[in-house]
């Protein structure tokens, strides 16, 4: 697992992946942020960063 991912009840296999009603299928209603022993990451679940803009003033190719 990722080090920027955090463990969070949002982020598992076993949740519903709601922010505001967050529903495990073992715990039943738990917050966002918890975490238990089931825990388990669902990639799909991770939202990526946003991509980075670059300047084309900022790229240099250079020829061989």
């Amino acid at each position: 697992m990722s080090a920027s991912v955090e463990k969070q009840c949002l982020n598992c296999v076993h949740s519903n992946g709601d922010f505001d009603k967050c529903y495990c299928l073992y715990k039943g209603k738990v917050p966002f942020d918890g975490v238990c022993r089931k825990y388990k990451l669902d990639l799909l679940k991770i939202k990526p960063r946003p991509p980075i803009n670059l300047n084309t003033d900022d790229i240099v190719i250079e020829r061989i």
